[in-house]
């Protein structure tokens, strides 16, 4: 047990369903199913790190009390995704009896979306069968991945990213039981990089704690977690609006990449927030410049060199932010890419 009292996601994963934040409209449900002492199926759906399987755990536990690990059963689907886990795990689990008395037993089917559709098709009958004795919780990242034969047989909760306030909220909380001293930048910061994730936040401040660092403020956020300085994609920014040199604007492209280590992935990220507040551009110039953002986020996942393909991009927005042209709409209208073999974003399917 040990582990578990260095490793965070598991020391602080809530124990009761009002220990759960964030999700107060899957709670309030959760606690009706307490009370009536049964439930529908249930499919939880949302992104990693937003309390799915915790709330399954917890709810096992509230409804069992000290016997709750013998009438739960936990498999993750991305390890046995086939027809013969369905046929043998699964099937053999749900026809037992439950334990001590209960009702019903749980099975979770954790990342039910990488259940093949003939496992999940195969599914179907033994959820039916076994509707007398288990009640089946599936979660997921990708409800479009799952049949309908299987959605539809079941309750649907969406949970919801967390907020940063509740993400502070955590990590302020954590940071104070571990003997961390954080300044509410930094906890801000990290609440910002978690994206709505509990899990990710509890490993930012893992890192931390492993790493010996008792003190955190915005510069180590910078160093130690590799959070995107947001000031220094602003600086790209500005000089695109501003420089008279493109070898200026090029100079911090390449600081960012090489000396800094982004990912374009993480400057176009930053890029497209940035261009959404500028208050002193148009929405039609935003929207236009938003669409060749997603253009070069294409090109470069399909294999075309990052480094070219940003510069591409700078090309076209400074010709609309610095010299206050029209931006294109093709790139035949920019030699820079008159070359290259992808369509525009006019008539890219993507």
């Amino acid at each position: 047990m040990g582990w578990e009292k260095s490793v965070f996601i598991e020391k602080y994963r809530p124990q009761r369903l009002d220990d759960i934040v964030g999700q107060d409209h899957v709670v309030k449900w959760l606690k009706a199913f307490v009370k009536h002492g049964d439930f529908p199926n249930l499919l939880f759906v949302g992104q990693p790190g937003t309390g799915k399987t915790t709330a399954a755990i917890v709810l096992a536990k509230e409804l069992y009390g000290k016997n709750w690990v013998h009438n739960f059963m936990e498999i993750n689907a991305s390890d046995e995704t086939g027809v013969d886990t369905v046929r043998t795990k699964i099937k053999d689990y749900a026809n037992i009896v439950p334990y001590g008395g209960a009702k019903f037993k749980i099975l979770l089917l954790d990342e039910a979306d990488y259940l093949t559709p003939n496992a999940q098709a195969a599914l179907r009958r033994v959820i039916e069968k076994a509707s007398d004795v288990c009640r089946f919780i599936f979660s997921c990242n990708y409800p479009n991945r799952i049949i309908s034969a299987i959605s539809d047989r079941c309750a649907v909760f969406r949970f919801k990213p967390l907020s940063t306030f509740h993400l502070k909220r955590l990590i302020q909380t954590v940071c104070e039981k571990e003997g961390i001293k954080i300044t509410p930048e930094a906890a801000n910061m990290l609440a910002i990089k978690s994206k709505g994730s509990a899990r990710t936040a509890l490993n930012l401040l893992n890192t931390l704690k492993f790493g010996g660092i008792n003190s955190v403020d915005r510069n180590v956020v910078y160093n130690v977690i590799g959070m995107v300085d947001y000031y220094q994609i602003c600086q790209l920014y500005q000089l695109l609006k501003m420089a008279d040199d493109f070898k200026k604007v090029d100079t911090q492209l390449m600081r960012l990449l090489f000396d800094r280590c982004y990912t374009p992935d993480e400057i176009l990220e930053n890029m497209v927030e940035i261009i959404k507040e500028d208050d002193k551009v148009e929405d039609s110039t935003k929207l236009n410049l938003i669409k060749w953002v997603s253009e070069i986020d294409y090109r470069i996942s399909q294999g075309a060199n990052p480094y070219v393909q940003l510069k591409a991009l700078m090309v076209i927005m400074r010709e609309e932010l610095g010299k206050g042209g029209k931006v294109s709409t093709s790139p035949e209208d920019i030699p820079h890419l008159s070359s290259t073999p992808f369509p525009s974003p006019k008539s890219s399917s993507h």
